[in-house]
């Protein structure tokens, strides 16, 4: 008999090896997905107790387990304890302990795990010693599976604890030490389960209040950042408002002083042109006073020079007139003006 997690029922494969025949009982693990427990441990027990009755009795047990896993997981450790409930302590001399996948694991890793297998109670070490024998099957070794073969054929039958209960004392399925223990794993499964659920549920409770508390704190988180940047923000505007009073204060100054100083100029300018202007003015009344003072003086000497001519022909008149053939001084003519006819006193040839 061997458990396998791949066989659904428990079956029988017949066959011939150097004479000798066997008989192979597969029988499904008691971890199928597919399948529960009691379901598996029932038709394990009825084919236990059919074959009894019918006159079939067994050379040995084989127990398979995947040296590959890295521990003896809650299901695993159920099924030995299934497994011993099954087989009986005085059956556990006819139990073959067989491990597997070996080339999977290094060496000194898988071992390890044997050894662990073997020093524990609770999984292999309670059969160990009442005689149960553990072996190593690599993968695809035929030879090594016909030997062990060999070694249960030579076995005395044996009759299983589950057998005897079911036969033998009359025992129901469900009361078997095999069935009970089957049912109390399920029932320690199903309470351990349910702590894992309850632990798993206080354990997302916690978390999700824990994410709801770091969402808060992210969320605060961003609000003070949001604060801080809207503060900075608001300095910045500040500052860049203050700025540019500033640059306005100093722009307006500045053309302050520059409006006073070009008024200034100008103002200079202006004096400076009012200065120009009221000297150009006083230069031209000077020249003026000076042309006009110029012309008086050449109207006086032309005045001057004038009268001395109107003396020298009053006198060269006088002179002509005083003569005999000459007319009287004042002559009729010029009434003594000789300055409006000259021509008419002069000398005649």
């Amino acid at each position: 008999m061997s458990t396998s997690l791949e066989t659904n029922q428990v079956s029988a494969y017949d066959f011939c090896h150097e004479g000798t025949q066997y008989t192979l009982i597969d029988t499904p693990g008691f971890d199928d997905t597919s399948r529960p427990d009691s379901e598996i441990t029932e038709a394990i027990l009825t084919w236990c107790r059919d074959s009894l009755v019918s006159g079939q009795q067994l050379n040995g047990v084989i127990y398979i387990h995947r040296i590959s896993a890295p521990r003896m997981a809650g299901s695993a450790l159920r099924n030995v304890r299934i497994f011993r409930k099954l087989v009986g302590e005085d059956a556990f001399s006819s139990v073959v302990l067989a491990t597997t996948f070996w080339e999977q694991v290094e060496d000194t890793v898988a071992e390890d795990r044997e050894a662990e297998l073997q020093a524990n109670h609770n999984f292999w070490g309670a059969m160990t010693e009442r005689g149960a024998r553990m072996v190593r099957l690599h993968h695809n070794n035929r030879a090594e599976g016909l030997e062990l073969l060999r070694d249960i054929a030579a076995k005395t039958k044996v009759v299983l604890k589950a057998q005897d209960e079911l036969v033998n004392q009359g025992k129901a399925i469900t009361e078997t030490d095999a069935a009970i223990e089957q049912k109390k794993q399920q029932e320690l499964f199903e309470r351990e389960l349910e702590a894992q659920r309850q632990a798993e549920k206080e354990r997302m409770e916690k978390e999700a209040e824990e994410q709801a508390r770091r969402a808060r704190e992210k969320q605060c988180e961003v609000q003070r950042e949001l604060e801080r940047k809207l503060k900075e923000e608001q300095e910045a505007s500040e500052r860049a408002r203050l700025q540019a009073e500033q640059v306005a204060r100093e722009s307006y100054e500045r053309q302050q002083r520059q409006l006073a100083e070009e008024r200034r100029r100008q103002e200079e300018w202006r004096r400076w042109e009012m200065a120009e202007l009221e000297r150009k003015r006083r230069e031209e009344l000077e020249r003026q006073r000076k042309w006009k003072e110029d012309m008086e003086r050449r109207q006086r000497a032309q005045e001057e020079q004038q009268r001395r001519e109107r003396e020298a022909l009053r006198r060269e008149h006088q002179r002509n007139c005083s003569k005999k053939y000459r007319p009287k001084w004042p002559c009729d003519s010029c009434k003594g003006d000789v300055t409006r006819k000259t021509y008419y006193y002069r000398e005649f040839p």
